[in-house]
């Protein structure tokens, strides 16, 4: 049986514009890419990024790829008019969207879970709302019109898909939902490997002494990643291990000033500009180990999980981590996959504990990835899941 041509609509547009790119955030790219390879779905990609030919990389000719954000600043819209101001905008290409009718429509992001609301409406199609923040993260009233328009837009919703059961039962308290009466998928936010990760020489590159044991800290260099709390532990870490020091943006030379005082001399590197995706992997391969370490600044990462990229990119590559103790972290300890921590004191302990046991962890993360992590097993179920509610096939 032939299976029907259908027009998918794809938006990502989040509150923290300048922190959140669609290319760094996995479980969206792989959802957005794996509906761009399959034969039967013509795919509209709107992003509030300005920039979008830099995605031509990750999907074929056939993809549309709108910018919803060429048009104006990048801004946190906090008031109605405001957004509704922007939307009349007689050359925001939303304008073209709304008058094709979609066969799908899928939100990613605050703002961009309202506009695949308002879209899904006029094409009167499935709604399939994925979320990687709560509300609650945003700092703002749970009444504001943003946090409201969240729920009333979710209320409409097919399928929800979070990166983490844990996630998708403390989302539904937020946004006054029932859990048991609600459609919901996980899809971790872990990346897939496509390719061979490439063989470089970071020793070279990074300038590193010879028979060092390197150890990662990729991703947001700041105080709430304990960035502090990795550095001041260093005096008392095996001798030989060094910490790597990657940021998903570049670093200011103002907080390096700010932390010079608990960096140990001749041990710490920085790598100077973001990484590709693929040379990314390749250092967190050639790592010992990497850092998880979260303050705990509320729900969002009280209930991390599976929605921590850099730890389940370096469970992916195949390596442990150091991770803190949180209640949506236990799988680490209980599978195995590296080692938790609640204070400073216990971080060189636990890098010992890494280095010695490097290929029994290495085994431990190459199992588990396959078993639990796996995107076209996750994306199956999803996909099965949409389908008995609506009909809809996407894959």
């Amino acid at each position: 049986m032939a299976i029907k041509q259908l027009s998918v609509a794809f938006v990502h547009y989040p509150r923290a514009v300048e922190y959140a790119l669609l290319e760094s955030m996995p479980f969206g790219l792989n959802i957005v890419r794996a509906l761009d390879k399959t034969a039967h779905i013509d795919l509209d990609l709107f992003l509030w990024e300005k920039d979008v030919d830099n995605y031509r990389e990750y999907f074929s000719d056939e993809t549309r790829i709108c910018s919803l954000g060429s048009c104006a600043p990048f801004r946190i819209i906090k008031r109605k008019q405001d957004w509704l101001n922007y939307l009349n905008r007689p050359f925001i290409r939303l304008e073209i969207a709304r008058q094709k009718k979609f066969d799908c429509v899928i939100g990613l992001g605050q703002i961009g879970i309202y506009i695949a609301s308002i879209l899904a409406r006029h094409s009167n199609a499935p709604y399939v709302y994925i979320n990687d923040e709560f509300p609650s993260s945003y700092n703002i009233s749970h009444n504001s019109y943003w946090n409201r328009t969240e729920r009333d837009a979710v209320c409409s919703a097919s399928l929800l898909i979070a990166p983490d059961e844990q996630r998708i039962r403390q989302l539904c308290q937020e946004l006054e939902l029932d859990s048991e009466q609600i459609a919901a998928a996980v899809i971790p936010n872990a990346i897939t490997l496509d390719a061979p990760i490439p063989d470089i020489d970071w020793q070279e590159r990074l300038g590193l002494p010879k028979d060092c044991i390197p150890l990662l800290h990729a991703g947001s260099v700041s105080d709430w990643a304990q960035v502090p709390e990795i550095l001041g532990s260093m005096p008392y870490w095996p001798e030989r291990a060094v910490l790597i020091i990657n940021g998903r943006t570049p670093v200011s030379d103002s907080y390096k000033r700010e932390i010079t005082h608990l960096v140990t001399s001749g041990r710490v590197f920085w790598t100077e500009q973001p990484l590709r995706d693929d040379e990314l992997n390749s250092l967190v391969s050639y790592a010992a180990g990497s850092f998880g370490l979260y303050r705990d600044l509320g729900d969002n990462i009280r209930y991390i999980g599976w929605s921590s990229g850099k730890i389940l990119r370096s469970i992916i590559c195949g390596r442990p981590v150091i991770a803190s103790c949180l209640p949506s972290l236990q799988f680490i300890e209980e599978h195995q996959l590296g080692c938790l921590v609640t204070h400073p004191a216990e971080i060189p302990a636990a890098v010992e504990k890494l280095v010695k046991n490097r290929e029994a962890y290495a085994n431990n993360c190459q199992q588990y990835a396959k078993e639990y992590l796996d995107f076209d097993k996750c994306w199956a179920r999803a996909c099965q899941h949409l389908q008995e509610i609506s009909g809809l096939i996407l894959r």
